[in-house]
């Protein structure tokens, strides 16, 4: 219990209140060549070994990945306090790997990072984004929607919008697939408008609302003035309908075909030098 040629008190410190050698968790170097300096039982730290901190007979003090303090265990780097245990025995947050030794990248503020014991360090992107730091997004419609009718694809760091191309889900095109494909109209541009010989509304009228060709009007190269149908691929007297009272410039079973010459109005038939 004593050590050194002045055979000294071993392991105390009246000043700090440690009255028994080596806190009573440890043993001291006593004796002529001894320092007095103690050696700490497991679980306990500091000159005197007056520090306690969890034991772990499979893993050692401070669960083997951390040091003891006078406020508990201090783990080191990577590692992170159980609360509960009081030991260093899990992955600090941004850290992965069996010895937490890999560093998460910067992911992006919407994501967050694979990390822990079992993790690989690699960002967990929401959907409608991607990149190694999910650092990129696709874009949305009008409404807020990712992709609109679509969905968001992408490999690595190349990524973007497939729109749907089906009679259920429509046939839409654009950057965020808000926009029907030229031949498609309706609520869920899965109308098709009518063609002739292949063009939609032959060439001579525009496709509106629902699918339907409106404004038929006759071609440089056309031999008739006047066409209709429902792709404005039929002319002369079928064209005519006596039926009901149009409004001025305009013609057919419902008053879409607008007669020649005249304006978006109706107004100025014939060019203003003929009777429609």
């Amino acid at each position: 219990g004593y050590y050194g040629g002045t055979c000294v008190e071993c392991g105390v410190n009246h000043t700090a209140n440690v009255t028994v050698s080596c806190s009573g968790r440890g043993t001291c170097s006593d004796g002529l060549s001894g320092d007095g300096s103690c050696t700490c039982d497991a679980g306990s730290a500091g000159t005197w070994c007056q520090f306690v901190c969890p034991f772990s007979n499979t893993t050692g003090s401070c669960g083997g990945h951390g040091t003891c303090t006078a406020t508990g265990c201090a783990c080191n780097t990577g590692w992170a306090l159980n609360s509960t245990s009081g030991m260093c025995d899990s992955c600090k947050s941004g850290y992965y790997g069996s010895s937490c030794a890999g560093i998460c990248p910067n992911c992006s503020a919407v994501s967050t990072c694979n990390d822990g014991f079992s993790g690989d360090g690699t960002c967990r992107c929401p959907y409608g984004h991607y990149g190694s730091t999910c650092q990129f997004a696709c874009p949305r419609d009008g409404n807020g929607t990712v992709c609109g009718h679509g969905r968001c694809d992408h490999v690595g760091n190349v990524g973007g919008c497939t729109c749907h191309a089906n009679r259920t889900h429509g046939f839409w095109t654009g950057t965020a697939c808000d926009t029907c494909v030229s031949g498609f109209k309706g609520a869920m541009c899965n109308i098709s408008c009518p063609t002739s010989n292949g063009t939609i509304c032959a060439g001579r009228g525009e496709c509106i609302g629902d699918g339907v060709c409106a404004n038929c009007v006759a071609l440089p190269t056309d031999f008739h003035w006047v066409w209709c149908g429902v792709a404005c691929q039929q002319a002369g007297t079928i064209c005519y309908d006596f039926q009901q009272q149009c409004p001025a410039g305009f013609w057919g079973t419902n008053c879409v075909s607008r007669c020649p010459g005249a304006a978006a109005d109706g107004s100025n038939s014939c060019s203003g030098h003929g009777v429609c």
